[in-house]
């Protein structure tokens, strides 16, 4: 009978660890504290701003399930142009160490694939922005990086949804619904992470580095405390 009691308690336990949803995801947040991805300074006065005109980015959040990113959101405010409406690609260094190693393109696309983000005038797998969209001769942050150039023709490792006009006063742009045919998915591990991001008109960068979420720790010690009261349990009756 003891025993056939300590059964039911552990499948019950157990039922309700696998039935805890996201318990493997964790969320991050980040804000918008870089002026510009390092290096990309223009030697202007932009160098001292970090918004120029809109969009606004105020920063985002996202989630990372099992060593996993699987979504990313950021956040806008103060105005918009329909001129603006396109967002950026999205880049991520995995490890935080100074290599862009995946990015996720505002076309839908995500690319398995490590480069240099310095601007040392060899790198040919940034899409320029200004010169190419009738900015030139204001005062903006030129070349700044917004795009990826698929210069050597890399094949794409999966697909991305992004939604979000910059053309609004305010609003978020998603990358989510991840699906991957070459790998199994954007690989953070347990590493910190660096995301790179910004509009077409370069007007907000965002560049922060991310500290690798864990599962909620609350979550962990209810787990714990259930597992240690099974255990407690089991000892009283065998005791008897």
């Amino acid at each position: 009978m003891k025993k056939h009691i300590f059964k039911v308690a552990f499948l019950v336990m157990f039922s309700l660890i696998i039935s805890i949803p996201g318990i493997h995801a964790a969320p991050f947040t980040f804000d918008d504290t870089a002026i510009y991805w390092p290096t990309w300074n223009n030697n202007t006065i932009d160098d001292t701003r970090d918004v120029i005109g809109v969009p606004n980015f105020s920063g985002g959040y996202g989630t990372v399930e099992d060593g996993y990113l699987t979504e990313v959101y950021f956040e806008w405010s103060g105005g918009g142009h329909i001129l603006l409406q396109e967002p950026g690609d999205l880049f991520i260094d995995a490890g935080a160490d100074q290599e862009w190693d995946y990015v996720l393109t505002r076309t839908g696309l995500i690319y398995d694939f490590e480069f240099s983000m310095a601007q040392d005038g060899t790198d040919q797998y940034y899409q320029l922005t200004q010169r190419d969209i009738d900015w030139s001769g204001y005062d903006v942050r030129e070349w700044h990086p917004v795009w990826f150039e698929n210069a050597d023709d890399v094949a794409s490792v999966g697909t991305v949804q992004v939604s979000g006009d910059l053309s609004q006063p305010s609003g978020t742009v998603a990358f989510t619904d991840f699906a991957f045919s070459g790998i199994p998915g954007v690989y953070l591990g347990g590493e910190d992470f660096i995301i790179g991001f910004t509009a077409k008109c370069a007007n907000d960068a965002i560049y922060e580095s991310v500290t690798n979420p864990v599962p909620e720790p609350a979550t962990m010690l209810l787990l714990g405390s259930g597992l240690a009261g099974l255990f407690g349990f089991r000892r009283k009756f065998n005791q008897k």
